[in-house]
């Protein structure tokens, strides 16, 4: 039997296990929230839009026909009645031909018809083998990642095959989409990069973060450079992402400058704070990288690569749903917009929080937001096949040592 003292002392081990448990917990029940309110304000019936002047009637009812053609036909909720509509549909509905009711889509600043497809329609027309291309596209983006972090590595002098790298990272794909709120694909990275370079722990932990900072570094930077090319197209998104981005920038060159740095006495700062040596250490294994300006430009365009090919797989998931009128810009804007949101760790795997930032960004670029749920749910799920794919992995008996290692850390 195991005494009240022996629990005591188990639980003493692990002081922090309570409170890790407790943010898990919040941040599941945070995301599982943010889904429900997601799910209950997206429209899952067709709807239809009249424009009187400046007011807009929305009716429910089943779109005939694809959904993003120029004239659709349009039936209204069985449980409506004439008294229900706005007048111009009334009179419309009242003079239908015997072949139903027909409308043509109106122009810009016009009375007129516009429609929104239920989101159960976005699916049910979208053909399966569209999502093909788009799995091997993320793939793809997933193996330029691979590359892009076993150059960091070998900048630094870890030495690591890329055979690893590539295990390592579709490890943390698992851990990151598969079971969530368990812990971060970069924590998992970390954890097991520096267990298998236990005499350059320094350089391998801050390959990871260096990797991860690179990668939002780019795609804020594409992101600018989007909301720039169309300015009328992002809006008020403009001006917060070119801040975001300049931002980024000098805190980059404050960190990284050797006149800031004198100016901010960083080191000194280092010094008095908890665990100075560490920091310090991290702190130098980060500024190695200045010296190895080559293999950073090299890291730079693989991250380019890498977003561009993401971008061009949300931007066939959003043709795939219909949605043909946004161009492969627009759609780059928007998935990196809403991947930078996402990323912040509000949800485990930022589910609920992405579908919600879709939604928004897509609507803002004049698609249905019902587009923009079903691509980033679409997205999720591809990825979490790709977590599938790392799982693979812990079916060896040391992939599960390293797993029960994660889980400890």
């Amino acid at each position: 039997m195991v005494d009240d003292a022996s629990l005591n002392q188990a639980a003493s081990a692990r002081p922090g296990a309570g409170r890790a448990r407790l943010f898990a917990t919040l941040r599941l029940a945070f995301g599982l929230a943010l889904l429900a309110i997601v799910g209950w304000s997206v429209p899952w019936r067709d709807r239809l839009l009249v424009h009187e002047g400046a007011a807009v009637a929305s009716v429910p009812g089943v779109i005939v026909g694809p959904w993003n053609e120029a004239e659709v036909g349009f039936v209204p909720a069985p449980e409506l009645d004439a008294g229900d509509f706005p007048p111009r549909l009334a009179a419309d509905w009242a003079a239908r031909p015997a072949d139903g009711l027909r409308l043509a889509r109106r122009a810009e600043g016009v009375d007129g018809y516009e429609w929104r497809p239920g989101i159960r329609r976005v699916w049910a027309d979208a053909d399966a083998d569209a999502f093909l291309l788009p799995f091997a596209l993320l793939f793809l983006a997933i193996i330029v990642g691979v590359v892009r972090w076993w150059r960091l590595l070998a900048a630094v002098g870890v030495s690591a095959r890329l055979w690893t790298c590539a295990r390592l990272t579709f490890l943390g794909v698992f851990f990151n989409l598969v079971v969530p709120g368990l812990t971060g694909g970069d924590l998992v990275k970390a954890v097991l990069v520096v267990r298998e370079n236990p005499t350059q722990r320094a350089n391998a932990l801050v390959s990871v973060v260096v990797d991860r900072v690179l990668g939002l570094f780019v795609i804020i930077a594409m992101t600018a450079v989007a909301v720039t090319l169309s300015p009328d197209t992002f809006g008020e998104l403009r001006g917060w992402v070119l801040w975001m981005f300049a931002a980024l920038c000098v805190g980059a060159w404050c960190f990284l400058g050797a006149w800031p740095r004198r100016v901010l006495r960083i080191e000194s700062l280092l010094a008095r704070l908890p665990q100075a040596e560490r920091l310090s250490s991290l702190d130098r294994a980060v500024r190695e990288y200045t010296r190895h300006k080559g293999t950073l430009a090299v890291a730079v365009v693989l991250s380019v690569a890498n977003h561009v090919i993401i971008a061009l797989a949300l931007w066939h998931l959003t043709h795939a749903f219909g949605a043909l009128d946004l161009g492969y810009w627009d759609v780059l804007g928007a998935g990196a917009i809403a991947n930078v949101v996402s990323s912040v760790p509000l949800a485990p795997g930022g589910w609920g929080v992405g579908e919600a930032v879709y939604g928004f960004v897509y609507a803002k670029l004049g698609a249905p937001a019902t587009i923009g749920i079903a691509v980033s749910v679409s997205y999720r799920l591809l990825m979490t096949l790709m977590g599938l794919l790392g799982g693979l992995f812990l079916l060896t008996r040391s992939a599960r040592a390293e797993a029960r290692e994660v889980r400890g850390s």
